[in-house]
């Protein structure tokens, strides 16, 4: 049976409330109160969704998938956080990934970072935003690839502007003290590595119906990420 068509109105409209969002969180929210704004974005994006036509299950919201995804998830996380590992024991790598805001952290702070923010304002709001309304409104208009790769560059490119403030403040290996093309080397490969990130991320999705087997892999990725670079910088 063939998914029904909606206007793409909404998609667009959704785009849209993600780029500006974007844009005001990095420059007006503080970053404390991110954690309350990007779960209450992706709730607002859930209605538009909703009030679009998409039921639970097309935004891999339904209850009925969510041990399946937890299970898919939790499998998933173990490839993950080892070739994390892997790649920190590079210098390289660890260079890339360096910033202050890891770096800098106090004992305290790092735990509320590992344990908190990453797991509710990045996995769990980025997760729902894009591989939950953004994915589930793109099925609704193209074909599964086609609604894969779109999902998954939107993805790549909501990382633009942070990774342009954190190379503002010398994170990067270096490439934030280069010049105008330095910089813009280290953005496009950040865009590259998480629009492919968004690839794997959406197969989870899709292979396992739920929403909540990329929030597990998702946050395994940044808590292991966090907690290596902090560690081994």
């Amino acid at each position: 049976m063939r998914r029904p068509r909606r206007p793409i109105v909404a998609e667009v409209a959704a785009l849209g409330v993600v780029a500006l969002y974007n844009v005001v969180a990095h420059r007006h929210i503080p970053r404390r109160a991110r954690i309350v704004a990007n779960v209450g974005a992706a709730t607002v994006l859930v209605t538009v969704a909703r009030a679009a036509g998409l039921r639970g299950p097309e935004l891999g919201l339904g209850r009925a998938e969510l041990r399946r995804g937890a299970r898919v998830g939790a499998l998933a996380a173990v490839p993950v956080v080892a070739g994390v590992g892997t790649a920190l024991a590079i210098p390289r790598a660890r260079a890339l990934l360096s910033d202050d805001k890891i770096t800098g952290t106090e004992p305290g702070e790092a735990a509320f970072e590992t344990f908190v923010r990453i797991p509710l304002e990045t996995a769990l709001s980025e997760e729902v935003i894009f591989r939950g309304v953004l994915l589930g409104l793109a099925l609704r208009n193209r074909s599964t690839l086609g609604a894969v790769v779109s999902s998954s560059l939107w993805f790549g490119l909501w990382h633009v502007y942070p990774t342009v403030g954190s190379l503002g403040r010398g994170a990067g290996g270096g490439a934030g003290n280069g010049g105008r093309g330095a910089r813009a080397g280290a953005t496009a490969g950040v865009v590259a590595a998480t629009t492919a990130a968004g690839l794997g991320f959406a197969g989870l999705r899709l292979g396992s119906g739920s929403v909540a087997a990329p929030v597990l892999a998702h946050a395994a990725l940044n808590m292991a990420a966090f907690a290596g670079v902090r560690v081994l910088t």
